[in-house]
């Protein structure tokens, strides 16, 4: 007669089987307590890490976090486990390279634990704000050559737009 596999041993399969694609992700796994312990992590980032694992495993994030960040997190996590339902926020972290952005979502896995994805999205502000700046400045650049077409059309002298 057929015996299914032992639990753990179902999950160390299958945890064995998951753990080599999470290198490929940017995303950041954390496995948090109610009381804002991290008692777990996976990614495959460990430049986008804010502490060493050794420093934030089975720690506060009171402990390891800015205090305005472990803030963010402390008020996400007891809304998560108020309403038991999603809650996102924004952060930045000082980093060797400077300050970065972030995103987390912190979902119910379970009464003793809440997983927070976080996601670094530096690169995308920072190309978002580019692409503005140069969206700007193109519109900018049109209304000064449509200000010159028109005055050149009414004989108004060159620079008498700025005052010249």
């Amino acid at each position: 007669m057929y015996e299914p596999p032992h639990m753990d041993d179902r999950l160390k399969h299958s945890t064995a089987t998951l753990d080599p694609g999470f290198d490929i992700f940017p995303d950041l796994l954390f496995l948090v307590s109610p009381d804002g312990i991290i008692l777990d992590y996976r990614g495959g980032r460990y430049a986008a890490l804010y502490a060493r694992p050794d420093a934030f495993l089975q720690h506060s994030m009171h402990e390891v976090l800015p205090p305005t960040v472990s803030a963010q997190f402390a008020d996400a996590i007891a809304r998560v486990c108020a309403t038991q339902t999603p809650v996102a926020i924004d952060y930045t972290l000082p980093m060797p390279d400077g300050e970065h952005a972030f995103e987390a979502r912190l979902v119910p896995l379970r009464p003793d634990a809440i997983l927070a994805i976080c996601r670094d999205v530096t690169d995308t502000l920072r190309t978002n704000e580019r692409l503005a700046t140069e969206q700007a400045q193109q519109k900018f650049d049109n209304a000064i050559d449509e200000l010159e077409d028109l005055a050149r059309r009414n004989d108004i002298p060159p620079g008498a737009l700025r005052g010249q």
